[in-house]
């Protein structure tokens, strides 16, 4: 079959999913060379903060054979310069003698002037002798196992050492791998979640966000049990939904700020009820399981969601649900809510929910509820739904590089 003769909005959808997969390639390549030019960096900036220690020592140095201060004077003063030192947060530089003695040991001060040429590593490396080797061979690294200050427990350190000849001593800084490694994970967190939010905005927010075929709204209200009261919010909307929804017994209100969000909020501020219920009109989800929600929220629930289950033979495409997948584990991890689906049928007391402070008016709204329900410590109780195939419409999100766009932007700032 040839591009051309695929209807426009398969075509942008095969484009965008192009583009996202590039963009995960993309992003997959350059992780993994990141954390090796990371370590480089860092190895590099320790070199460069032990020359800097080196002229430390040069210029006491100086002073001594200059007369000015005693040898003795001048290896206290040198010292004393150098354990103020700090850079990056708590690093520090030290100095061991080409006897295997402690000169400089900030981190533990009374074990300066001890004999360390013992001390060995959790792998038995003898970790002053190979940085005295190295740094009388002209300056090198050392790989090594070594508490961080303030802890006993070992941790993968490497270090810089340079030889300062006048005096007898080499001078070192190093840096700890686990530090490198978090930055690592905090970037590479990042780029991953960039790049499967893109991945699965055609999936999780192009299933979520959808312009209604008027003509399943009649079936979806009907669906709606008995004494709830049903509230459309007509989003700009130029297809006569709002008409139809209004001859079929439902109130319409206007929302003219446009996104998912602002038409979310202007009708919990319309409902005037004690409780209220949001979920999609797509028809995808049945309203007849509202009442099962709301017995949860009535035996002590602060937020009940819908967990979606597809019904036999839902083509429910793969990258929706690892999106989802994806969101939810943050969600888990990072916000402690034990939620697999992102709440695409909802029920909370009103009062309550408006006291959030949701202030998201696009795509993020559901996410920023779901945070901000963890953050307030709210009892959030998921349960299954059943979900069927839309019965209509197009994804205001897949349909256009824009709405993809938007919607990434509103979703990472939310979640991140």
């Amino acid at each position: 079959m040839k591009l051309t003769n695929l209807a426009v909005a398969t075509r942008m959808r095969l484009l965008i999913g192009m583009m996202l997969f590039g963009l995960v390639a993309l992003c997959a390549v350059s992780l993994t060379s990141l954390r090796t030019t990371m370590i480089e960096d860092r190895k590099v900036q320790t070199r460069h903060q032990v020359e800097s220690g080196a002229s430390i020592l040069k210029h006491f140095h100086a002073l001594a054979q200059a007369g000015s201060l005693s040898e003795a004077d001048a290896r206290k003063a040198a010292t004393e310069a150098l354990r103020t030192v700090r850079y990056d947060g708590n690093n520090y530089l030290f100095v061991v003698g080409t006897d295997n003695h402690y000169v400089l040991l900030p981190p533990k001060p009374e074990m300066e002037g001890r004999d360390a040429s013992g001390l060995k590593d959790t792998n038995g490396k003898h970790i002053i002798q190979e940085i005295v080797k190295a740094g009388t061979a002209g300056g090198g690294y050392i790989d090594y196992w070594f508490p961080k200050p303030g802890a006993d427990a070992p941790q993968p350190k490497i270090s810089y050492a340079m030889a300062f000849a006048p005096w007898g001593w080499v001078i070192g800084t190093g840096i700890y791998v686990d530090d490198v490694d978090r930055e690592f994970r905090a970037i590479a967190l990042t780029l991953g979640g960039i790049s499967l939010a893109l991945l699965a905005l055609m999936g999780l927010f192009g299933e979520r966000f959808s312009i209604l075929n008027i003509a399943m709204v009649p079936a979806v209200l009907a669906a709606v049990p008995a004494g709830y009261r049903v509230v459309v919010v007509d989003n700009n909307s130029t297809d006569g939904t709002a008409t139809v929804a209004r001859a079929h017994g439902a109130d319409v209100i206007t929302e003219l700020e446009p996104g998912y969000g602002a038409a979310v909020h202007a009708g919990v501020l319309a409902a005037q009820t004690s409780t209220v219920a949001v979920l999609d009109a797509d028809g995808s989800l049945d309203p007849r399981a509202l009442p099962y929600l709301v017995a949860m929220l009535d035996r002590g629930a602060d937020l009940v969601i819908g967990r979606r289950r597809a019904v036999p033979g839902l083509r429910w495409h793969w990258h929706a649900r690892l999106g989802t997948a994806v969101v939810c584990w943050r969600l888990r991890t990072r916000y402690r809510l034990p939620v697999h689906d992102i709440a695409p049928m909802r029920v909370a007391r009103r009062e309550a929910l408006l006291g959030l402070g949701i202030a998201d008016r696009r795509f993020g709204y559901p996410l920023e509820l779901l945070v901000r329900a963890g953050q307030a410590g709210w009892q959030v109780v998921e349960t299954d739904v059943s979900y069927g195939p839309r019965t209509g419409g197009e994804s205001k999100v897949s349909g256009s590089l824009r709405g993809s766009f938007l919607a990434a932007l509103d979703f990472w700032r939310v979640i991140s």
